[in-house]
């Protein structure tokens, strides 16, 4: 169906949502920030955001200042934990951080961003601790490589036309080194990216990948790589892609 033929109220519900999506990029935006950054006539989102208000899916905490409601954070709560993929990868990240003691992490991919649905903390420090819903490129460690590496090819060509960042020395940064890693994680199944977003930090990193081929998740162990010596990464680079595998047959 084109935009034009596109019954009014549904193009009401489009704009009401794309204005919730840019709340949640832009913490804090503005009505005008909103309507500049959504292409909105200004009249047209303050009506939009006032219903959202209303309906508790955002809150005016300070000032002008447009932020997320508690709806949107009970729905999430609710959706977070009876999703199929945080319930198939529960016991499995309790297994994964019982035996390593360090942060594990599992994330989705949101367009250009690799985002935490779920994790565990570490046993022991200094805690890498990762909130629920934090959100970094896809080239920022093998969490998102993973997941960058089993994308539909548009991913990987939108990521290169936005530009990546490079958070160290050592993140993975331009078309052959992101290439090499991904052709890397296609043959192994798993990725160890070392001082890739924070010095002195690594991450072990395996894709879950569905009966399509594309990645549902992705699944990391996250330290400090003093910890990392050559027989603790082979047995972490070993859990965690059986791990990957395991939350992969669980959900097909």
């Amino acid at each position: 169906m084109s935009s034009s033929s596109e019954p009014a109220a549904a193009k009401t519900v489009d704009a009401a949502l794309t204005l919730l999506e840019e709340v949640a990029t832009q913490r804090g935006a503005t009505l005008s920030d909103l309507a500049r950054a959504t292409g909105m006539t200004t009249s047209k989102a303050f009506r939009l955001l006032g219903t959202l208000e209303r309906r508790g899916y955002l809150e005016r905490r300070s000032g002008k200042a447009f932020e997320l409601g508690s709806k949107v954070l009970h729905l999430g709560h609710r959706a977070a934990r009876g999703h199929p993929l945080v319930r198939a990868a529960a016991p499995v990240l309790d297994r994964l951080a019982e035996r390593f003691g360090e942060t594990v992490l599992l994330a989705v991919r949101v367009d250009l961003e690799r985002v935490i649905v779920d994790s565990r903390d570490a046993k022991y420090g200094p805690q890498l601790s990762w909130p629920y819903d934090a959100r970094l490129p896809l080239n920022s460690g093998a969490l998102g490589l993973c997941l960058l590496a089993y994308a539909p090819d548009h991913v990987l060509r939108d990521l290169l036309a936005a530009g990546t960042t490079a958070f160290t020395d050592h993140t993975v940064v331009g078309a052959g080194d992101i290439g090499r890693a991904l052709e890397a994680i296609r043959r192994d199944h798993v990725y160890v990216a070392k001082h890739s977003y924070l010095e002195g930090v690594y991450s072990v990193g395996s894709p879950v990948i569905g009966p399509d081929r594309n990645a549902i998740a992705s699944l990391s162990v996250v330290g400090t790589v003093a910890r990392l010596g050559p027989v603790e990464e082979d047995e972490t680079r070993t859990a965690v892609r059986d791990a990957a595998a395991e939350i992969a047959r669980v959900l097909a």
